[in-house]
């Protein structure tokens, strides 16, 4: 009876264990001028020090006799607060890049498509889910690692306008996750809206 007891124990502190380690999934229609055109799937594990965040995208546009695929995979490594690592994968209809990005003492070390650059260590991937990007003014591409000058501006308690560089209007939810982001994208309004 004894074995039973720590037995029941222990299988009682791991289901309590993996609650608490259970992941936030995050899912967004992506909207061309509001028409469907893909979605995106954040998936944000706790760990020990932070946070484990991995991003899919996939969009497919038509537009008359052409059609253009977009694929992107991201694994983003928080600990702390502050990104630690980062692996990006995409395919931008047939154009492939490939980048990692890894905190150095001295700032970020990004190695993009054979190539490396250094980056400020306030500098942060223009990745969305969480209000990190808005604090910080040099952001860079989670595409091609290509830097942006940025400022933010609260527009509401959860509104805010990233400018600059690039633009990008976001909302957020009450849980501090994103609820929508607007951008424009060669003339076509996008928008993510979560589920």
């Amino acid at each position: 009876m004894k074995k039973i007891k720590v037995s029941l124990w222990a299988l009682c502190a791991l289901v309590v264990s993996h609650a608490a380690m259970a992941a936030t999934t995050l899912e967004y229609a992506i909207l061309k001028e509001g028409d469907p055109i893909g979605k995106e799937v954040v998936v944000i594990n706790d760990s020990d020090k932070g946070v484990n965040v991995d991003v899919v995208t996939k969009t497919n546009v038509k537009m008359l006799f052409l059609e253009f695929n977009y694929e992107h995979q991201r694994r983003e490594v928080w600990e702390n607060g502050e990104l630690v690592s980062m692996h990006s994968r995409t395919n931008d209809d047939g154009t492939h890049h490939e980048y990692s990005v890894t905190r150095q003492a001295d700032g970020l070390q990004v190695l993009y498509d054979g190539k490396n650059k250094n980056f400020d260590a306030k500098a942060l991937p223009l990745s969305l889910w969480s209000k990190a990007a808005l604090y910080r003014n040099v952001l860079f591409s989670v595409i091609d690692a290509e830097p942006f000058k940025t400022q933010t501006v609260a527009l509401d308690d959860n509104h805010f306008k990233i400018d600059g560089d690039i633009t990008r209007e976001l909302w957020f939810a009450d849980d501090g996750y994103l609820q929508k982001a607007a951008f424009k994208r060669k003339g076509f309004l996008i928008e993510l809206l979560r589920k």
